[in-house]
C-alpha cells in the first residue's frame, strides 16, 4: 500500500518555468514541491536543467482535482490538471488530463532515435514514471528477430515491472525482464510491461528501425 504519488516536471536556470499547486479538496490530498538536480545535469541554452517533483500524499479516502500551474516568463503558461483518487486502503491513483492529450498518458518525456524526435504516447504507470526519473537516458539498440530493437538499462538500474503476456505491435515500446527497453517494428507475443507507443505507421517503423542498429535517447520535454 502506497499513499503517495509523484508528478515530475522540467525547468531550468535562467528563465525556466515555476510551479504552484492548487488542490480542490485539501482534506483528501496534500502536496510537497521539491527540486531534483542530477549530479551531472544536462545543459540548455540558458542554464542547467532540473526536475520539479510534486509529491502527493493521501489523507483520507475520496476524489479531488489537483492543478499544477506552470508559469514561464518566456514561454506559454500551462495548467496540468489531474484527478486524484484515494482508495479505502489509502492507495492512490492519478488520472492526468489538461496538458496531456489523453487521460492516462505521461507527457513529460520525449524520445529520439538517431537524433530524430519521434512522436510517442507514454503510458501513465509505475514503470514509465520511474523511467522518466532516470532521464536523460541514451541506449545503443540492437536489432533482434527481425521485429524489434533492444537496449539494456543495466547502467541506469532496473525498473519496476508489471509483465503480462501480450502481442506487441509495430510502434509498441515495452520493458522486458525489468532492464531492457524494446521498440517494435514488427510483432511478437511474450510477457512484457507496456511503456508507450510510437505514433507512426508500420511502414514508417520498419524504415526507422529495420535497417540497422540505432541509438535511442530519452529526455525531458523542453531539454536540448
Amino acid at each position: 500500500m502506497n499513499n503517495t504519488a509523484k508528478l515530475m516536471f522540467h525547468s531550468f536556470d535562467g528563465g525556466g518555468p515555476g510551479f504552484s499547486v492548487v488542490i480542490a479538496d485539501p482534506e483528501i490530498v496534500s502536496y510537497r514541491l521539491s527540486s531534483d538536480r542530477k549530479a551531472d545535469p544536462y545543459s540548455t541554452e540558458t542554464g542547467s536543467s532540473y526536475n520539479v517533483i510534486c509529491t502527493l500524499t493521501g489523507l483520507r479516502p475520496g476524489k479531488t482535482n489537483v492543478t499544477v500551474q506552470e508559469r514561464s516568463p518566456i514561454a506559454d503558461n500551462r495548467d496540468h490538471i489531474y484527478t486524484v483518487t484515494v482508495g479505502g486502503d489509502m492507495s492512490m491513483t492519478v488520472d492526468g488530463r489538461g496538458a496531456f492529450e489523453a487521460a492516462g498518458y505521461l507527457a513529460e518525456m520525449k524520445m529520439l532515435i538517431n537524433d530524430m524526435e519521434i512522436p510517442v504516447k507514454w503510458l501513465w504507470n509505475d514503470s514509465a514514471l520511474e523511467l522518466s526519473y532516470m532521464l536523460p537516458v541514451t541506449l545503443k539498440m540492437s536489432m533482434y528477430g527481425g521485429f524489434e530493437q533492444v537496449g539494456t538499462l543495466s547502467e541506469y538500474g532496473g525498473l519496476p515491472a508489471g509483465d503480462e503476456r501480450i502481442t506487441a505491435q509495430p510502434g509498441d515500446i515495452v520493458l522486458y525482464s525489468g532492464d531492457q527497453i524494446v521498440v517494435f517494428y514488427g510483432s511478437n507475443s511474450w510477457a512484457y510491461t507496456r511503456l508507450g507507443h510510437v505514433e507512426l505507421s508500420q511502414k514508417e517503423m520498419e524504415e526507422l528501425l529495420g535497417n540497422g542498429d540505432a541509438m535511442l535517447t530519452l529526455q525531458m520535454v523542453g531539454s536540448r
